[in-house]
Formats: C-alpha cells, structure tokens, sequence
C-alpha cells in the first residue's frame, strides 16, 4: 500500500508543477494487493492449474527450492531458455542426457524433473553450488539465513545492511541518490516513540504556544527528555 501511495505523491507532485493544479490522491492497500494478484487473477497460462502445479508457483523444476547435501538450500528460477541451458550445463547433465530430456516447458514432465533435480542438489553442498552458479546466467543463488545474508558479499559491497549505535542491524536507506544521499543509519539508534516529535513539529512551521497546547491536549507524544 505505502509504495503506491509514494509513487502516486510523486506523480501528483510532478503534475503539479506541469499543471500548477493539486488533487486528492484516492488509495487502498487492497489494491496493492491486488496488483501482486495480476497474474493469478487475469488467467495467463502460467497460473492456469491447480495451486502448486504451476510455473511460479512451485510447480516448474525450473522455478523452485532445492535442498543441497548439507541440509541447506538453493533458489533456481531459470525461466528463459537461455538461462535454463546453463542450469542444466552447471548441474553436470551430459549433452546426451540434456539432448533426451522432455521439453522445458512440458509441465506434464514437471514432477519427474523436480525429483532429478532434487536428486542433483542433494550431492553437493551449498557452498559447492554457489561456487558453481556464482558468475553464471542460470538465475541460481543460495538460500542465506539471517545471519549469514550481512556477511554475503554482494550486501557487503552495495553496503545494504548498516549496524547502528545500539548494535542493531538494519537496511541502509536505497534506492541511492547521487545529489541528495539519505543519512547514514550507522550514525544513530532506532528512535523511540516521540523523540523526534518537537524537532519535527518545529521544522514544518509549529510555535511552541501551538506545540505545548498539543502536548496539553495530549494529541501528540514526547519522551521526558525532550525540551521545548
């Protein structure tokens, strides 16, 4: 909900300054959603079976999870054909067995592939794969835990995971803007309810007569350490 909502300020906003005219700006999270839903709801052929039987949805070898000789996982999603020739390529199927294999988009062959496949990770690690698939096109990449994603060096080089004051890890602001770069989490802790509330006040335009009648009336919220 919140994103289409930006993105619809932001249109509204470049509007206004072709136009000089403002509007009301109408929208539900359900429409979001719904918007996630578009390729169930309008019928394509890749949702057009039974829950789990489809492409994206499970039913494809090609677009699954497999789980690798050490009990963790690899997330394959080679779709184009393109794509899919390196998967098969890095799985080690010899150009004969690759030359009698049922099509790819054969979805009455999926099952039986999903158990080769489940059968191929199952004899190396997920480190052995990764090292396999890294700098390969075959859409494969593996399945990080929590704690293991901040150390992956893709997240280490984009810096996207920043440890602020407190020890806590959190995502770095993104997209990242050239001219006007947001603030460097790292440079302070998540803030408590109401500790920014005056500042914030004060920099849209309140006076402290307006913003001790609202704490007055308590429709607003301060920590005790924060001053007028």
């Amino acid at each position: 909900g919140s994103y289409l909502c930006a993105f619809a300020i932001l249109a509204a906003l470049y509007s206004r300054e072709r136009t000089g005219l403002g509007q009301v700006i109408d929208h539900a999270m359900c429409e979001g959603a719904s918007y996630l839903n578009t390729f169930p709801s309008v019928s394509l052929p890749i949702f057009s079976g039974e829950r789990g039987t489809n492409m994206l949805d499970g039913g494809a070898h090609f677009y699954s999870i497999y789980e690798t000789k050490d009990g963790l996982y690899m997330t394959v999603g080679a779709i184009e054909p393109q794509f899919y020739s390196k998967l098969l390529n890095g799985m080690n199927f010899t150009p004969e067995e690759i030359e009698n294999l049922p099509h790819q988009l054969d979805n009455s062959a999926w099952p039986e592939m999903k158990q080769r496949f489940a059968k191929k990770f199952k004899t190396k690690t997920q480190k052995e794969w990764n090292e396999i698939f890294q700098f390969s096109d075959a859409c494969v990449q593996p399945v990080l835990t929590r704690d293991s994603i901040s150390k992956h060096p893709h997240i280490i080089q984009r810096g996207m995971i920043a440890k602020q004051q407190n020890g806590m890890q959190v995502p770095a602001p993104a997209p990242k803007l050239s001219q006007t770069p947001s603030k460097d989490p790292s440079t302070a802790s998540i803030p408590a309810v109401g500790e920014h509330t005056i500042a914030v006040l004060t920099e849209y335009g309140y006076n402290k007569e307006q913003i001790a009648n609202m704490l007055g009336k308590k429709a607003i919220k301060q920590r005790n350490t924060s001053r007028l």
